[in-house]
């Protein structure tokens, strides 16, 4: 289950990002869904730079959340409900855990750019070992 919570942990502080890792994995069966999961993650990253961009803790962006969270945390827990429950958990916590982390930062740093983009590093490596973990558990 931890996988799957880590999972959505990223999922919580960037949705997409961690569905377009998962196809990645998956593209030798999937090339089409790695693909066009490949360009909503990278649509993502830079999204979240824009100052249009909602916050996190609103009501649409945080539904989105816990469904990426839930269905990447499904998509690699040892079943799919638990796995699912544990992901939109992990989202949970990471959309409101990295929403003041990015908060304080921004206002320690005097600028969100940097923060934004170590929050993008983090969300990949984040991903990146949960599917990992997942294969090796």
């Amino acid at each position: 289950m931890i996988p799957s919570f880590l999972i959505g942990l990223a999922a919580g502080h960037r949705s997409a990002a961690p569905l377009a890792l998962l196809a990645w994995h998956h593209r030798e069966e999937r090339p089409w869904t790695a693909a066009v999961a490949g360009l909503m993650g990278a649509g993502e990253l830079v999204a979240d730079k824009l100052p249009a961009t909602p916050a996190r803790t609103e009501a649409v962006p945080l539904v989105a959340r816990l469904g990426a969270g839930a269905l990447a945390g499904g998509s690699i827990g040892r079943t799919r409900v638990l796995g699912a429950l544990a992901g939109a958990a992990g989202a949970a916590v990471g959309t409101w855990a990295g929403y003041k982390l990015r908060i304080g930062l921004t206002r320690r740093l005097g600028r969100d750019w940097p923060v934004a983009v170590a929050e993008d590093a983090l969300t990949v490596g984040l991903s990146s070992y949960a599917i990992r973990a997942a294969r090796t558990a």
